[in-house]
């Protein structure tokens, strides 16, 4: 395993997150040595790096690329290059990057038009997601009134006397409101709407 990375600090913390990982060996990116996958934080100068990989190797070593922005990335260049992973940096969870370099092992042989298709899927996945970002839904003046209830620590019949709504009122009002916004519970929907300025 090697790391491709301009930035020290990157290239630290998915060590870090891949050492913790047991049987998995990690280095830096040196030309010519070897490893069986390369992780590289897609900037101009790494960019170079792997399309050269790409024109001096007939087989290229698997790649994954951890990018911060898929808007000016070809996925052709990227499967030539050996690339069968892509993580959007603001998604980059810790398993997400080890799940991408298991991958990654157990695929090395994928001729290019498989790592073409899959990067393409990928990259439908992540524009998608970027996109149910932009478009998220916004609070109801009711909702912020019961969640605001919920941070006082008010219960559901202390909530229902105050706004003048049955209790099963407020119960399917905050059912819509964590499904909404894909919330585990109420403590999670107060924690997020003091995060966004609601309350």
């Amino acid at each position: 395993m090697r790391i491709l990375a301009q930035d020290p600090l990157a290239a630290a913390g998915i060590a870090a997150v891949l050492q913790a990982e047991p049987g998995l060996t990690v280095g830096r990116y040196a030309a010519g040595e070897p490893g069986d996958v390369i992780v590289a934080v897609l900037d101009g100068t790494t960019r170079a790096t792997l399309l050269a990989l790409a024109r001096t190797s007939p087989e290229p070593e698997a790649a994954v690329v951890v990018l911060s922005d898929g808007r000016h990335t070809d996925p052709g260049e990227l499967a030539a290059a050996g690339v069968v992973r892509i993580l959007y940096g603001p998604r980059a969870s810790a398993g997400a990057m080890i799940s991408a370099v298991r991958h990654a092992c157990a695929t090395t042989k994928l001729p290019y038009l498989g790592r073409l298709a899959e990067l393409e899927r990928q990259f439908w996945s992540i524009n998608r997601a970027k996109a149910a970002v932009v478009t998220e839904p916004t609070m109801t003046e009711r909702d912020i009134v019961i969640l605001g209830h919920l941070a006082r620590g008010d219960d559901t019949t202390a909530i229902a006397r105050a706004t003048n709504m049955s209790e099963s009122a407020i119960k399917y009002v905050l059912s819509r409101l964590m499904r909404r916004f894909a919330l585990r519970n109420r403590v999670h929907a107060v924690a997020f709407a003091i995060r966004r300025g609601y309350i």
